[in-house]
Formats: C-alpha cells, sequence, structure tokens
C-alpha cells in the first residue's frame, strides 16, 4: 500500500512539475502538439505558446485565441520563425512575443502587437526586411535585445559572404508613446530608427510658426484634418534623455486632403508630398532645439544632419537606384541590374504605383532608372558604376 501511495504521489509530483514549468524553448519544442496550421505547447493554468507547423505558412495570418481550449498567451521561441507570412493579427490574450518569434521572415510587412503584450523577446522580428514600421503600445516594458531592426551581419571568406554571428542595424520606424518602453529602445539604438509618438509634443509650437488655427475661427469646425510627429535622435551623448536633432511632421488641411504625390529630390525619390498655401502641407521638418520649421525640400538644401534618414528610415521615399532595397547605393545594385535585364533575377517593388509625380517628364518611375530616361536598361548600372567611381 505504502509503494503504490509512493508511487501517486511521484506521478502527483511529476504532473505538477509539467503544469508549472517555464516556458523554455527547449520544453517547448519537446511538448508541441500540432493543431491545423498551428502547433501549440502547453504552459500550464490552461495557457500554451503557440507556432507555425511548416515554414510555408503564408499570407495575413490571424492567430487564434484558443486552441483545444488552452488559451494562447505566448509566441513560442521561433514559434514563426523563417515563415512566408505577410501580415499578422495577434490576439489580446498574448502577453509576451517569445525570443526570434517572428524572425527571418522576409515577407512580414505588418504585425499587429494588442495592448496586453508586455514583453518582446531577443531578436524577435530580426531579419524581416519588408517591415519598414511597427507600433509598440506603452504596456511593452521590456525589449530585447536587438528585437527590432536588425538583420545578420557578414564577412567575406574567399569571396563568399557568410554570417559572422553579429547584428546590424536597418532602418525602420517604430511607433509608440512618449516615455514608453519603445522610445527608450529607439534612443537606446541612436541614429538607426525613427520614432514616430502617438502624443503631439510639439503640435502647439508648429501650428504657431505656420500661423495656422487648429480649428476654424469663424465656425469651430476642425481645420487640421492630420497631424503627426516622427522623432529622429541622433546624438550618443544624449541617449534616453535626448531631444529629437529633427522632428518630421506630417500635416494636412480639412479644405485640400491629402494629395499622392511623388518627386525626385537629390538622390531621393520622395513620396506623398503635399504643398499647399498659406503653409507648406505634407512634410515637415521642425526643429525643437531652436524652435524653427523648414519644408523637407529647404532642410534638404540646408543638409541638416541627418536628414537623409527620412527618405529610406522614415519610409518617406527611396534611394534611386537602390535595387536591392538595402539603403545603399553600391555596386552590387548595378549588377542586380544587369542580371535583371538578361532575365537572371528579379527587382521587387521596382515602380512606384499610385502615385502622382510632379513633374512627370523628368521625374523616373522606376528605382532602377538612375539615369532619369524613363528606361531600365544597361545605360542605368552603367551610370551606377560611374557615379560611385566618381566619374
Amino acid at each position: 500500500m505504502k509503494k503504490i501511495l509512493s508511487l501517486s504521489l511521484i506521478l502527483t509530483l511529476v504532473l505538477g512539475a509539467i503544469c508549472i514549468f517555464p516556458a523554455s524553448a527547449e520544453h517547448i519544442s519537446a511538448h508541441k502538439i500540432n493543431c491545423g496550421d498551428f502547433w501549440y505547447a502547453p504552459l500550464g493554468n490552461g495557457n500554451a505558446a503557440i507556432g507555425a507547423v511548416s515554414s510555408d505558412l503564408s499570407g495575413n495570418i490571424v492567430i487564434p485565441e484558443t486552441l483545444d481550449g488552452y488559451t494562447i498567451t505566448e509566441i513560442a521561441h521561433s514559434g514563426f520563425k523563417g515563415t512566408k507570412i505577410t501580415g499578422v493579427v495577434i490576439p489580446d490574450t498574448v502577453t509576451r512575443l517569445g525570443d526570434y518569434a517572428f524572425s527571418y521572415c522576409p515577407n512580414l510587412k505588418n504585425a499587429d502587437i494588442p495592448y496586453s503584450v508586455t514583453s518582446l523577446g531577443e531578436g524577435t522580428f530580426k531579419e524581416c526586411p519588408s517591415l519598414k514600421s511597427i507600433f509598440i503600445p506603452d504596456t511593452v516594458t521590456d525589449i530585447g535585445f536587438c528585437s527590432i531592426g536588425y538583420k545578420d551581419s557578414y564577412i567575406d571568406n574567399d569571396g563568399v559572404m557568410v554570417p559572422d554571428g553579429g547584428y546590424e542595424p536597418v532602418g525602420i520606424t517604430i511607433e509608440g508613446y512618449k516615455g514608453s518602453a519603445a522610445e527608450r529602445y529607439v534612443k537606446e539604438e541612436i541614429s538607426f530608427f525613427n520614432f514616430k509618438a502617438r502624443t503631439e509634443e510639439y503640435k502647439t509650437e508648429v501650428l504657431s510658426l505656420l500661423n495656422i488655427p487648429e480649428e476654424d475661427p469663424e465656425d469651430g469646425t476642425g481645420w487640421l484634418a492630420y497631424y503627426s510627429e516622427n522623432y529622429r535622435y541622433r546624438s550618443e551623448s544624449s541617449k534616453c534623455e535626448a531631444t529629437p536633432d529633427y522632428v518630421l511632421i506630417t500635416a494636412y488641411t480639412n479644405e485640400v486632403g491629402p494629395m499622392f504625390a511623388a518627386e525626385l529630390l537629390g538622390d531621393y525619390i520622395l513620396r506623398d508630398s503635399n504643398y499647399h498655401f498659406p503653409a507648406t502641407f505634407g512634410y515637415l521638418i521642425y526643429l525643437p532645439k531652436t524652435n524653427e520649421i523648414y519644408s523637407l525640400e529647404k532642410a534638404y538644401e540646408l543638409q541638416i544632419v541627418g536628414i537623409e534618414n527620412v527618405f529610406t528610415k522614415a519610409g518617406v521615399g527611396e534611394l534611386l537606384g537602390d535595387v536591392n532595397y538595402d539603403r545603399k547605393l553600391n555596386i552590387k545594385d548595378a549588377t542586380l541590374i544587369q542580371k535583371a535585364i538578361a532575365g537572371l533575377a528579379e527587382i521587387e517593388n521596382n515602380e512606384i504605383g499610385g502615385f502622382l509625380w510632379n513633374d512627370y517628364e523628368n521625374v523616373p518611375t522606376y528605382i532602377a532608372d538612375f539615369n532619369c530616361d524613363r528606361k531600365m536598361n544597361v545605360r542605368d548600372a552603367t551610370a551606377i558604376q560611374k557615379h560611385l567611381a566618381g566619374l
């Protein structure tokens, strides 16, 4: 009888241990249960972590709140790593996104993080080149190392580029609240990312400089249809306490609404420009330290430090000739153009569609049209090579 009781006690302790284990990658891997396109691993207390059964999972996905009666509270370590998903909606039952949860997802463009989430693991969105912006709610208090906006770094090994185990930053706009972990993350990763605040800290100063009322003085109706601020921090000496070096202001009025357009500005193709009297509505550059405001063109002309990052890293435009979209113009772009012409490769998202050209005759339709003759051909590759050689 004592042996039976002892065995029962041992089984009880073992089962109890299963119900309270920490959500380690090893344990989750050992306790996967497939359920359609997803698998889950029990975490105890009726909760579970979730991942994708196959790396072929694609398209926009909605992660379920429950599977087999378990509440999904965590995106598992590497749960959707390497999948082909283009968008993901995460339910408000989830409180944590695990390490590398959505890493190496080349097609991921949209990730909807709910206010229930409190932490993002290490490398959560690493190597997601299509993810240009993401909103991080203020409920998130912990963001892991290189969680957002990074890719593998490589070294040249006898002509072959191989990963060296390190990280390299890529441009991304992180949207969140002032004073949140999202803003602290951006400030700590100085000079690589933009932070778009869901507050309007400088709105009073901006409207005063523009001499524009927020409301129509005659009937009190809203005159300003849209306003947002996108912060840019650069100085490493002022991490976590920085005043932005500049703020990208986006604004337009009820009278005219936005006019989607594109134009060539220096080496960049500017998107979504919108200019109307009495002020330059559309993109504006505000300098908090001096209380000055400029049109984007004027700021570019004045060569305000870091202003070129507005185009590629804030999602306003594209670097002309950057056909591999690594935000650099180099010999790789010329090579890719040559391969595309020979039918050996493709240039994705080459055409900027859905925009009007302010100067249709002189502005290129294609990112690859480096010599601006409105054609993509070997001359563009040659023009890039000459430009890089200083010729």
